[in-house]
This record gives C-alpha cells, structure tokens and sequence, in this order.
C-alpha cells in the first residue's frame, strides 16, 4: 500500500518482483485507492480528522451540512489541518459515545475548541448532525426543539472566557433540566471550559442533577501528551506553517528539546509556524525556549508593535467584549477608538482583512459573521497592556459594553484568576455609574465576586435599590450565589434591618415553597439569621414544611428524570435528612419524613417503569473501534517482525 500513484506498468512491475520472490498473491493499492477509500467511509475520516482540514468536503452531499461544516472549519482557521489525534481526542469520542455529553478541561492554549470543532465535523459527516454553537445556557434552550433530535450543541468556554462568570453558573443550574430533556431526545453536547474557571463552576453547578457534567468530562492536560504527539503538533504547525525555509533550517536542531519543555502547548506550535509572531524572535535554543515559557510578553511585544489601525482593530474587538460583528459599522466602540487612538474606522477594516487568521479570525455563527480573536490568549495580553495606562482603563469604562465591564474588570484589592483590568480606587465613580446601568441582580453578582468590600459598602450605600430588587433565589440556598451576597452583605454591616427583615422573610418562603431547609444547619446561614430569626424558621419547618412535604414531592413528580429518577430528588433527600438532624426526638416530624421518603419511592418507581426512548438506527453509535483508529495486527501471525527504516527524528525534513 502507498499513498503514491501508481501506473499499470509500475503494478506490474511491483507485481512481479513480489511474485518472483514466493509471494503467492499480490494486491497492490495506491493513492486513487485510499481515497476511494476515503470517500466512502465517513468513519474512517473521523479517525483522521486533518482530512477536513484540506478543504475537500465532496464527500458531505447535503447543502446544508456543508455550510454548517465551512462554519466550523472557518472557526479555527488553518487549525484543521494541522490536527494531531492525541489520547485526549479518543477520549472525548468515548466520553461523548457514552453520554452524548462531553466537557473538555484544560489550560489555556491546550486544543480544547480544536477537539470540539473535530467532534462537530464528525458529527455533520457521520450523522448528518444540525450543529448548533451557542454562546450560553440561554442560547441552549432558544435552539432546543423538542420534536428534532440528532442536533450537536457546542458551547466554548461555557462558564467565562478567561476568568469565572458566577452568573452563569445559576443560569447553567436553570437549564441542566432542558439538557437533560433534550439528551434523552438524541441530541448531542460538547463544552469546553478552561480548567480554573471550571473548578470555580463546580463550586456552584448542581452537578447531581445531570449526571453526564462529572461522567463526560475529559480532562486535557498538556503535560499528559507523549513525546510522540508533542513532536507531531509542533511538526505539523512548522510544516504547513509560512516560515521561510531559512529559518525552518535555523529552528531544526532545536526542535525536539522545544517540543519536550513542560510549557509546551498547541497554541505555541501554532505560532512558532506563523512568520508573524516569530518577527523579533532570537533564533537560539534560549530565545525559542524564552518564546515557549512566556508567550504572554510575546503576545503584547507584537501588538505593541503594531502599526496604530492593527492596534486599534486589537482595541475594538476588546472593546466589544472579544467579538465584533462583521461588517463593522461606525458606532460608539469606533468613535471611542478614533478619539483615543486616532484610527476611523475606514481605516480599521483593512487592518482585520490583513490580519485575518494570525490574531484574528473572521467566523460565521447562526448565518451572522464576526471578527474575533484567533484565541483567548490575545485579550489576555492585550488587557496586560491597557493595565498599565490609567488613561485607556477609564476610556475602557466608559465606552465598553456593559456586559464586557461586568465579566472583565476587578476593583480595588479583589483578586480573581483571569480578570483581564484592574480598576483602582480613583476610578471608582466611573465604574459605579456603569454599573448603575445593570439590573440589581447583575449588579449583586459584580458586587460579589469583582469588587472588594470598601466598594460594596460605598455602593450599596449609595444605590439601595440594588438590595431590594430583582431578588430570585434557586435551590438549595446555600449553593446559591444571590443568596451568598445577602448573607455576606449582612457580615459586613451592608444591611439595614428593614432589610434584612425582608430578607429573612424571603428565605422562609424559600424553605416553605421547595422545602430546602439544609441551610439552617450552615454556620454562615445561621450567623446571619440570628437567634430570633433562627428560631422563628425552625418552627416553621418543623408545624409547616414537614407535614406537607410528601405534597411538595407529588406536585413536580411528572418533571421526574427518567434517565435517573433517583437524582431527581437528591435535594429533596438532603432536605429530609436536614430535618431528622434538627429534631433527632421529635416522633411526630420523623413520621412525615418517612411518609415523604415513601412519596419519592412511588415516583421513582413508577418512572422506572416508563417505557425508554429507542436508539434504533441512530448513526453516531457505531463501534467505537472503528472511531477511534484502533490499532490493526501489525505483525504475521508467527510473530516475527518486519524491519522499517525509520528517519532519526520525525523533524528530518523539517526543511525540505
């Protein structure tokens, strides 16, 4: 077999060499036969996912699905065809051919989204599969039909671009029922996360009442990948990257050391193969291994260097919140950019078209297009850099959309990993009055999570209504972040005692409605509370919550999980057990435990006995084999060896 042509003349020759040596069958396959190959096994192209990268989709028939693939190809630029298949991959096919569910964690840079956006165009080539990438938890729930299965939902950084985003993580707990629905319906999930943002997430995500969030995950770690993989990635970006052949020579006696450093991730391989990023790079072991162990002082040495419409393209799509529709229209962000920058927007659009695929990426999402970062890394840098100049921040406050200041800014002393500016204490009336423009929960998760205590105080002080409006807590309490803020706020002296009146009065109708009570026994809860408050909830448990909780259970039985009806009601369970726990002597209040426990009982068994959705004829669960590139016997069966010559090192003809 070789990937050669190969003429009649030349098989016949082969032929006979073969034959005259003993062999008695010869078959010789060639190039025309591979990708006959090729063409007729979506499968087979799964397991090598580069082959998309080429840019031949003649195989996928339907219209539609072409489109959709030129989507996600168009989202990674000239990624695809650079793809290593590495251990992680095959366990994101596993992942997702046991719990149609995948969450891929890793480190920034690691290759997530390129693993996501392989599962996609295996998804559409295999399947015939609708994807559908979605921005957040609302978006799932805005595309979900339930009456259309075989749909492929990704979502890249799910819970926060490059730092936590605590309000989507009340709204992921909201939407885990939908996804659960729409799992059992045969639709399909891919997120991805990076790995500090997601151990934040799962501080907060009700991770029992939907399984496949802990089951499916895939962890990508970087210093995970072999050697093999490591060297392939870096060989494959300097390959098919644009570095003249001079320097591919002057990088090829390091480039198996620059492949084994610890730091060493596909982000990087992708750089060190673009001519763009390597411009002021000292071509020596050191300075190669300088541009790996800190690639984020690189990133801002080459915006800064720049010419003034790329740096202002760089400023507007961070303006913007990381993406910027295209075409650009002149707004308020470009005026912005024109009055601190001196670039019009005229002269933008150029900027973007040149830069286009090195720090930017032109995408098409649901049929609008946008220009955006080529990846994360880039705000991260250039955020380093308008931190520095008091002058940009408060341009920044000023003119950035609001929901860009709420998920991107700290003030003051508060520190959170991956905040990209820092707001220092004489800006304060400029933020306050941004986020004056939010609606008082928006303003409560800010006040939380990205200011320090000197500005909620002054705040809160100044803006009441954001303590009394909007206030929608979630189950259980303890887990939920607006109900944290009020606790805290109540700590350190924010609340006034018509206020925390109001608010006790609100966690009892929370206890007495969905029946959570485990927050009594929560030291934090209880300080809050104090001792009159404390006991006033108590018997409000004990002569109004238990005796009607076998009622609370029966009124959402039909919303049970049939996938798994016992999860359905581990709050639930939790709760009851907190009540045996605050009345250990109390007969009367343990009977109503038990007639509750006998009530979630029924539920689960009947649900057990609904009949369960069919995975008849459904395409993507063919053998996973087959996907995941198994290796065939490559040895005959008396076991002997076959000698290959192999080059010395797979970079050999790095620069030929």
């Amino acid at each position: 077999m070789t990937n050669a042509t190969v003429t009649a003349t030349e098989a016949r020759t082969i032929q006979d060499a073969f034959l005259s040596d003993g062999a008695l069958e010869v078959e010789i396959l060639g190039r025309d036969w591979i990708n006959k190959k090729i063409h007729e096994h979506p499968k087979i192209r799964a397991t090598v996912p580069r082959l998309y990268g080429l840019g031949d989709l003649s195989w996928i028939v339907d219209e539609r699905a072409i489109a959709q693939a030129m989507e996600v190809l168009g989202s990674l630029g000239n990624d695809m065809r650079c793809y290593v298949r590495t251990k992680a991959h095959l366990k994101a096919v596993d992942a997702l051919l046991n719990h149609d569910f995948v969450l891929l964690i890793g480190e920034p840079a690691a290759g997530k989204s390129t693993i996501a956006a392989n599962l996609a165009m295996a998804a559409i080539d295999i399947s015939g599969c609708d994807v559908v990438r979605v921005t957040g938890p609302s978006d799932i729930v805005k595309h979900w039909n339930p009456h259309q299965k075989d749909r492929f939902f990704w979502v890249d950084d799910a819970f926060g671009s490059t730092q936590y985003n605590q309000e989507s993580a009340d709204q992921w707990n909201k939407v885990l029922p939908t996804m659960a629905a729409a799992l059992r319906c045969g639709n399909r999930f891919v997120l991805t996360s990076r790995d500090y943002i997601w151990r934040r997430a799962l501080q907060n995500l009700k991770t029992e009442s939907f399984k496949p969030l802990l089951e499916g995950r895939v962890v990508i770690y970087t210093e995970d990948l072999t050697k093999s993989e490591k060297e392939r990635i870096l060989y494959n970006h300097i390959k098919f990257g644009d570095q003249p052949l001079f320097r591919r020579q002057q990088m090829k006696p390091h480039l198996e050391a620059i492949a084994a450093l610890p730091n060493f991730k596909p982000e990087i391989a992708r750089r060190l193969g673009s001519s763009f990023f390597t411009k002021d790079l000292a071509w020596t072991r050191d300075g190669l291994q300088k541009f790996v162990d800190a690639p984020r002082q690189f990133l801002a040495d080459i915006i800064q260097q720049l010419d003034p419409a790329a740096r202002a393209a760089v400023a507007l799509i961070f303006l913007n919140g990381g993406r910027v529709a295209s075409p650009i229209e002149d707004d308020q962000s470009t005026r912005i950019i024109e009055a601190t920058l001196g670039v019009s927007c005229p002269d933008i659009k150029p900027a973007m078209e040149h830069l286009n695929n090195t720090l930017f990426l032109h995408i098409v999402e649901s049929g609008q297009t946008y220009w955006t970062y080529k990846h994360p890394t880039i705000a991260d840098a250039y955020a380093e850099l308008i931190s520095a100049q008091p002058e940009l921040v408060d341009i920044y406050l000023r003119g950035a959309k609001l929901t860009s200041i709420l998920n991107e800014v700290v003030y003051g002393t508060k520190t959170l990993t991956g905040a990209k500016l820092r707001v220092s204490r004489k800006l304060y009336s400029t933020l306050a009055s941004r986020l004056d423009e939010a609606s008082p929960k928006a303003q409560r998760f800010f006040l939380s999570t990205r200011a320090d205590a000197e500005f909620r105080k002054r705040y809160l002080a100044e803006h009441p209504r954001a303590l009394l409006q909007d206030i929608d807590f979630s189950n259980p309490l303890i887990r939920d972040p607006q109900s944290q803020f009020f606790v805290s706020a109540g700590r350190e002296g924010n609340l006034s005692e018509a206020c925390h009146r109001y608010i006790v009065d609100r966690f009892k109708q929370q206890m007495t409605s969905v029946g959570d009570v485990t927050f009594l026994l929560n030291d934090d809860y209880v300080a809050f509370l104090g001792p009159v408050a404390y006991a006033e909830l108590l018997d409000t448990a004990r002569l109004d919550l238990a005796p009607r909780y076998a009622d609370i259970i029966a009124s959402y039985a039909s919303d049970c999980d049939q996938d798994d009806p016992e999860g359905f009601f581990n709050e639930d369970t939790q709760a009851l057990e907190a009540l045996e726990t605050l009345f250990p002597n109390d007969n009367e209040l343990v009977s109503h435990v038990l007639a509750a426990h006998s009530a979630i009982e029924e539920v689960v068994s009947e649900v057990r006995e609904r009949p369960t959705r069919s995975d008849d004829d459904d395409s993507w669960h063919y053998h996973r084999e087959s996907y995941s590139g198994a290796s065939y016997r490559s040895t005959p069966a008396n076991g002997s060896l076959f000698s290959i010559n192999q080059p010395n090192s797979i970079f050999d003809d790095i620069d030929k």
